[in-house]
C-alpha cells in the first residue's frame, strides 16, 4: 500500500515492477514520441527515464530542440515518476504544467529527461522532471496529476 500523503486513504501501488514498466512502455509508445524517437531508459531510484537524440523530427524552425518537445518530453518523465504510485485501476493525467528552458542542447548531445515523485494524495499527484545533455541542466518542469480510478 501507498500511504496517501494528504491523509485521504492509502491506495494500492502497482502489483509488480513488470507491471510498472509495461504502462511506461505504453507511455512511450505513443505515436507522437516514436515520431521523436523517445526511447524508456533506466533512470535513479529505480524510475525510468527516457531517452532523446536531436533528430529533424524534434527541431525547431531555427535547427534548436523545439520547446513543445521538450514539453512533451519533460511532462512524461514526470509521469514515469508517480506511475509506481498509481494503483492498477489508476490513470494520472496533467492538469497543471511549468518548465523552465535553462540552456540550448547541443549539436548531436544525447538528452535524458528524468521524472521526481514529490507527493500523492488521493486525486492529486506532485512531480518535477528535468532535462539534462551531456550532464548540464537544459531544462525543469514542477507538473501537477489528477489521479482517476477506473475500477
Amino acid at each position: 500500500m501507498v500511504a496517501d500523503a494528504g491523509g485521504g486513504r492509502a491506495a494500492s501501488a502497482p502489483r509488480s515492477a513488470g507491471e510498472v514498466k509495461a504502462r511506461s512502455d505504453r507511455a512511450l509508445a505513443v505515436p507522437l514520441l516514436r515520431f521523436l524517437g523517445a526511447s524508456l531508459a533506466d533512470g535513479p531510484d529505480g524510475f525510468w527515464s527516457i531517452e532523446l537524440q536531436r533528430g529533424a523530427n524534434s527541431l525547431n524552425a531555427v535547427d534548436a530542440l523545439h520547446g513543445g518537445v521538450i514539453a512533451t518530453v519533460l511532462d512524461v518523465a514526470a509521469y514515469l515518476a508517480v506511475l509506481p504510485q498509481l494503483a492498477t485501476a489508476e490513470e494520472a493525467v496533467t492538469i497543471a504544467f511549468s518548465a523552465s528552458y535553462l540552456a540550448a542542447a547541443g549539436a548531436d548531445q544525447p538528452l535524458r529527461a528524468t521524472g521526481g515523485f514529490i507527493r500523492r494524495t488521493r486525486h492529486l499527484a506532485f512531480a518535477t522532471a528535468e532535462l539534462r545533455g551531456e550532464g548540464r541542466l537544459l531544462a525543469l518542469a514542477t507538473v501537477t496529476k489528477a489521479v482517476r480510478s477506473f475500477a
